[in-house]
């Protein structure tokens, strides 16, 4: 009786058809026909990715073994792993060799010698800590594993790459340091910066804080923030006290992003006409009695060069990625530089084609953070309020070595 019951029910399922612009999976389960070959698994028997065309790259570009994703081609053997399985940085860098004082790993990356048996795995499936022969600590070690000496415990000198020798000191600091109220040294530079170096805030209390200059706007603790990150939706001050009174306050519209006419108010353009009103008086979707219409009539005329969307107006380019429509004929797109946004990176950052790399000076270790919907932006925080948070301290170690 089992049995018949169990089959009768798989019967039922195969056998119910699925509704218009839908797709049925081996299962029987219906999905919507647009995740058909689109690169992710929505049936569970994976029958919604099977019989489907590969996806091709340009001439320019590499295609990536696991997922099919398209980069540059000049991202490929720079060191960096871009793909999600590392394959352009694996199989397709034969001319590359490491320098004398560099060990390879199995992949061909290349990490100091030093790096070697040290306790803490630097290449990937981590070869540089395979047939190791550890000494035994005759003084001290640290929390990894490694060794180290007595005259260097808690002398302002990293010599554990964990941080362990460094930590729960209490020394005073030296010259030209200000020690926080919780024993950490920092430069005498970095007090009353707005920025909470010591990580309890003892660098910036009982400080005096000159007025900003220019345009940007002084928040109630003092620190200074660019006028772009008033009323946008973020709190920049950590009271709040740059998204108040932001009703009649209009900014300027990122790459990516389309201004609602009146209110000045910026959207995504993937929010312009889907039928849900985002702009204070709907002036994203259609309105024929304001004249408004969401259509794409424009869209032949303009000739975009990457995509036209249906907007109020009868069609607005769009661009990929990482680039922007040119203001000069309003359908190029163009390589937007991400480093002349304010804030995308707190200090360095380098403009790569489509993308941006941000790094720290010496010092300062990378700190991610949201910026905008799909996108991050890092700030750069004094590296001895991460003296014991190891994933930072490697996440700064690889934007140093590659």
């Amino acid at each position: 009786m089992w049995v018949f019951l169990l089959f009768d029910a798989v019967i039922f399922c195969v056998g119910s058809g699925c509704e218009a612009g839908s797709f049925r999976c081996g299962t029987g389960r219906c999905i919507p026909a647009s995740q058909r070959c689109d690169g992710t698994t929505d049936c569970s028997d994976n029958s919604d990715e099977i019989g489907c065309p590969e996806p091709t790259c340009e001439s320019a570009q590499f295609q990536c073994l696991s997922d099919g994703e398209c980069i540059p081609q000049h991202w490929v053997c720079d060191d960096e792993e871009d793909c999600e399985d590392g394959s352009d940085e694996r199989q397709h860098c034969p001319g590359r060799t490491c320098s004398s004082s560099q060990f390879t790993c199995t992949n061909g990356a290349c990490v100091p010698g030093g790096y070697r048996c040290d306790h803490v795995p630097d290449c990937l499936d981590g070869a540089d800590e395979r047939n190791c022969l550890y000494p035994e600590c005759s003084e001290l070690r640290c929390a990894n594993g490694a060794c180290y000496n007595r005259s260097q415990r808690c002398d302002q000198v990293l010599n554990c790459r964990d941080g362990s020798d460094e930590a729960n000191c209490t020394q005073r600091c030296s010259s030209g340091q200000f020690q926080c109220s919780n024993g950490e040294c920092i430069p005498r530079g970095y007090v009353c910066d707005h920025d909470d170096d010591c990580g309890d805030r003892s660098d910036e209390q009982n400080c005096t804080y000159p007025t900003c200059r220019g345009t940007y706007f002084t928040c109630p603790s003092g620190r200074c923030i660019h006028p772009v990150w008033l009323c946008d939706g973020e709190d920049d001050c950590e009271d709040s006290a740059d998204e108040r009174g932001c009703d009649n306050v209009q900014r300027e519209c990122y790459p990516g992003e389309w201004p609602c006419p009146s209110s000045g108010v910026c959207i995504p353009l993937d929010l312009l006409c889907d039928g849900t009103a985002h702009c204070p008086d709907g002036e994203d979707e259609t309105n024929t009695t304001a004249g408004r219409n969401c259509s794409i009539w424009r869209c032949a005329s303009l000739s975009c060069e990457h995509h036209c969307l249906a907007s109020p107006e009868g069609g607005t380019c769009s661009c990929p990625p990482g680039y922007m429509v040119s203001r000069n004929d309003s359908r190029s797109c163009i390589d937007n530089d991400d480093c002349s946004l304010w804030g995308m990176c707190d200090q360095l950052c380098e403009d790569r084609i489509g993308s941006h790399r941000c790094s720290c000076r010496d010092g300062y270790l990378l700190e991610q953070h949201r910026y905008l919907e799909n996108t991050m932006y890092v700030s750069c925080k004094t590296y001895s309020n991460y003296i014991l948070e190891k994933s930072f301290f490697r996440v700064w170690l690889e934007h140093i070595m590659y």
